[in-house]
């Protein structure tokens, strides 16, 4: 009888043991496929970088110089990190924004500006606008 307890806790022990082990490996698969998801995330994140620098390699691009200052955009823009539609978005300029042009290019038969612009909470931005749906409007 006695030995009969002795097996029973044992027993007990181990499946004790075992469910403890069994709840960490459970952690280390969730903090595992959080990790993979992370990951995943930035690798996906690294493409399409990797896709827009491609592009530009790809691409015949010719920078020319502008330089003009003190130019206003009579309607909402999109402003982006690069001169591509996919490229992602950096703020919209509200109408009639101050901008300053700093160059052009023509990729693929669509004309890009280069501009800076100081938002009303003095915030810089600097980054592209497609020609298309933009007006300027040139002031001294």
């Amino acid at each position: 009888m006695k030995v009969l307890i002795l097996i029973t806790l044992i027993f007990l022990g181990v499946i004790i043991y075992l469910m403890s082990r069994i709840e960490k490996l459970k952690m280390k698969i969730v903090y595992l496929s959080k990790q993979n998801y992370n990951l995943r995330t930035e690798i996906n994140s690294h493409n399409k970088t990797t896709k827009i620098l491609n592009d530009f390699r790809d691409e015949n691009i010719k920078l020319t110089k502008v330089n003009t200052q003190n130019v206003y955009i009579r309607n909402i823009s999109l402003l982006k990190v690069a001169p591509f539609d996919y490229a992602p978005k950096v703020v919209d300029l509200p109408k009639n924004s101050n901008v300053d042009i700093i160059c052009k290019t023509q990729i693929s038969g669509v004309c890009w500006y280069e501009v800076s612009f100081v938002s009303r909470d003095l915030n810089w931005y600097k980054g592209w606008v497609k020609d298309s749906g933009i007006d300027f409007i040139y002031r001294n």
